[in-house]
């Protein structure tokens, strides 16, 4: 059996224990090194024999002393089961994690669990960051250390039966009611040459993924805010998924169950240049429009703010000053004056003849997000005086101005 190393440390560890071979084996190993260890047991009172989990576990803990702390959890049947009590577990080793100021979570995820993960996510037809099981993680700010990885599940039984730690089976193991047990039931009839593929292949799609990731990075960091086409279109089809998941990800949009068939999708789209708005989820659009790709807030944009008299006030669409902008001469008659965004319908009337603003957008390539902070100035009659960067009405200009609009650039 291959053996696993451990460096001591003075600080407390969290060890999550369900009581099954791995876990208990695992538990077993770091008490041998002299760990400070505190165990984190979830029983969630679905099986009938659930109680003799808790109380091997417990007993164990008792007999080298070492904290155990077990939680009940509450019913979880509602929606996804396996999800709900992965978040409720987690939750739980945070809650102890953060209360003994621990510096690591230790899980005794398997070699088999690592190949069923791989199968899974291949299965998934989705594209991970890292396929299967990494040895070390973050999750919820807990630094995950998962030891066990290269040793089977037979091996740990192995572990246990001759150290003389007692343990538990989970019985719905064996039954195909989520599909990790069907795919459970299929690794068991594969053979050792097959499986030995798989984390071949795993070791092949980290390395891909690490060259993958620094060549999007790479690219990530000139187009951080948007991303310009004719660049983007000179990239692998790989590496432009790559972007794509990189770029909303750096966005705060979660693309963990995002699929291949969706990105290359979007990859058509981008590499159309067709101008469209695609919804993502209900607060966030990609837009495509002018050989540029960004992501937009579905939200209201509008904003006022009326002022009475000329001075400098601004907010962070723009600056109205005496200063610098586009110039304007106003007068008495003017005041209130209203600074706002540009609304659907506005117009100028500039010294050579009505300009609607929306064909001023799109004369000038002017992209949606800015078009909705587009700053324009409204006097006291409702008619739009000045318009930023275009410039104000006939009836004010002046050779003199006493008065600018300055957009901001985001």
């Amino acid at each position: 059996m291959n053996t696993v190393n451990f460096s001591n440390r003075l600080n407390w560890i969290v060890v999550g224990v369900s009581g099954g071979p791995d876990s208990m084996a695992l538990l077993d190993m770091l008490s041998k090194k002299k760990y400070n260890i505190v165990v984190v047991h979830v029983n969630y009172g679905l099986r009938d024999d659930a109680h003799i989990d808790q109380t091997l576990v417990e007993a164990y803990c008792q007999n080298k002393g070492i904290v155990c702390i077990v939680y009940h959890a509450p019913d979880l049947s509602t929606g996804n089961f396996q999800k709900n009590a992965r978040d409720y577990r987690f939750n739980a080793f945070k809650e102890v994690y953060d209360g003994y100021g621990a510096v690591s979570l230790w899980l005794g995820h398997h070699k088999d669990d690592n190949l069923e993960t791989i199968l899974f996510e291949l299965l998934s037809h989705r594209e991970p960051k890292t396929l299967g099981i990494s040895q070390y993680s973050k999750v919820n700010g807990m630094l995950v250390n998962r030891p066990l990885l290269k040793l089977t599940k037979e091996e740990l039984i192995e572990y246990c039966q001759k150290n003389e730690i007692e343990f538990a089976i989970d019985k719905t193991n064996a039954e195909p009611l989520y599909t990790r047990n069907i795919i459970r039931q299929k690794l068991e009839t594969m053979s050792d040459e097959d499986k030995e593929l798989l984390i071949d292949y795993q070791k092949l799609y980290k390395k891909r993924k690490q060259a993958l990731y620094r060549k999007t990075k790479s690219f990530i960091r000139v187009n951080k805010e948007q991303i310009k086409i004719s660049d983007y279109s000179k990239e692998d089809l790989s590496v432009r998924l790559s972007i794509l998941r990189e770029f909303m990800d750096s966005h705060k949009l979660n693309t963990s169950k995002v699929t291949k068939k969706h990105l290359m999708d979007l990859d058509s789209r981008v590499l159309s240049q067709v101008h469209q708005q695609i919804k993502l989820t209900d607060n966030k659009l990609f837009i495509i429009e002018y050989g540029v790709v960004y992501l937009l807030e579905n939200r209201d944009y509008d904003y006022e703010i009326i002022v009475h008299t000329i001075k400098t006030v601004g907010n962070e669409h723009f600056r109205l000053s005496t200063r610098s902008g586009t110039g304007l001469y106003v007068r008495e008659s003017d005041f209130p004056l209203t600074i706002r965004n540009v609304r659907a319908g506005d117009t100028i009337n500039m010294r050579f003849g009505t300009k609607k603003l929306n064909r001023f957008f799109i004369d000038r390539k002017i992209l949606s997000k800015d078009r909705l902070v587009w700053p324009v100035i409204e006097n006291k009659g409702g008619d739009v005086i000045c318009v930023a960067e275009l410039g104000c009405d006939v009836d004010h200009y002046n050779e003199v101005y006493n008065l600018y609009l300055q957009r901001k650039v985001a």
